[in-house]
């Protein structure tokens, strides 16, 4: 791997992984995001740029990594956490101004995508990860909130005297009625029109 490094002209990373970790493999190197982001930009998953790398003990050990257990690049994982978040925050804005049924279930999908980001980037170890895999627990759990709040709070009818939005033709005003033997009673009258 050193040397295709080095004829696409990226004796930086060469040098510095012969002056700090000489002979490590793939497997190890995958901590620094300028190999990672060369390996993106030539079309090759860790796992394969392991595959390729001679073994240095001749049998092969150290050499091997699975394609689901290599960390995704610190830049990769800081956009897809910002684009989460920034979706999450706009279903929160169209849930309290204006809540549809869409944007109830595009927030309950986009707060468990983003909560489920963050839980991700606590467990890793890469600098730089924990804050923003806080931010994106911290946004993900108020988009769920907000989401949950709207799927399952009552709706409210504007006090029009409508009894229900849907049905425009039913209303309930005040009355006054003759209770008889002079007597006057306040009360309600329905009053409904079918056409």
């Amino acid at each position: 791997m050193g040397e295709l490094l080095h004829r696409s002209g990226r004796d930086d990373i060469v040098n510095d992984v012969r002056r700090t970790r000489n002979n490590a493999y793939i497997a190890e190197l995958v901590d620094d995001a300028r190999l990672v982001a060369w390996l993106d930009s030539v079309g090759l998953t860790a796992a394969e740029a392991g595959r390729v790398q001679p073994a240095y003990d001749g049998l092969g050990g150290g050499n091997v990594i699975d394609d689901t257990a290599v960390p995704s690049s610190p830049r990769n994982y800081k956009l897809a956490s910002g684009a989460l978040g920034l979706v999450s925050l706009s279903t929160v804005w169209l849930n309290a101004a204006r809540p549809t049924g869409l944007s109830k279930w595009i927030g309950l999908s986009a707060g468990t995508a983003t909560v489920i980001t963050g839980a991700i980037g606590l467990q890793d170890d890469q600098p730089g990860r924990h804050g923003f895999a806080t931010a994106s627990m911290a946004v993900g759990t108020i988009t769920l909130a907000t989401a949950v709040y709207r799927i399952f709070a009552p709706v409210r009818r504007p006090a029009t005297g409508t009894v229900s939005s849907v049905m425009q033709r039913v209303q309930v005003l005040p009355a006054i009625v003759d209770a008889g033997d002079n007597r006057r009673q306040v009360g309600l009258a329905l009053r409904a029109s079918f056409r």
